[in-house]
């Protein structure tokens, strides 16, 4: 009966050594004074369940994936990078900008935040500088 106990431990012992796999552990993002107050996934009340399955799979995963940003409550509650990315590394996005754009563009009008896409008034957006190849900012819209 000792023999069977010692060898159903050693099997189960070598069994994870070999199919051991590399599982997702999360932290909290760090304040970098960049204007992102931060907080932890169980103070926004995020089902951390599934937030693990995601990242499990995407670390065993083939993908292109840059990175993963979760905002809640005006709060960076994830902030994940893969591969050689990192928070201070320029993305290029491309097109998904333009996007994104014409998403928040449509937004604003439906909500009457302004009259059309050929409008100039923008004082009542904040502004941040961005580098852009055009002085028009609709353009391509």
């Amino acid at each position: 009966m000792k023999d069977i106990v010692r060898l159903t431990i050693i099997i189960l012992f070598v069994s994870t050594i070999c199919y051991g796999q590399d599982y997702y552990t999360y932290s909290q993002p760090k304040e970098l004074e960049d204007g992102w107050k931060t907080s932890h996934l169980k103070s926004q009340s995020i089902d951390s369940t599934l937030i693990y399955k995601l990242f499990n799979q995407i670390k065993n995963a083939n993908h292109k994936l840059h990175s993963f940003v979760l905002v809640k409550n005006n709060q960076l509650v994830l902030e994940e990078y893969f591969d050689d990315y990192k928070v201070n590394r320029t993305h290029d996005l491309r097109s998904t900008s333009k996007s994104i754009r014409s998403i928040l563009l449509g937004i604003a009008i439906d909500k009457g935040f302004i009259d059309n896409i050929r409008t100039t008034d923008l004082s009542g957006f904040k502004m941040i500088p961005v580098y852009r190849k055009s002085q028009d900012l609709y353009q391509g819209i």
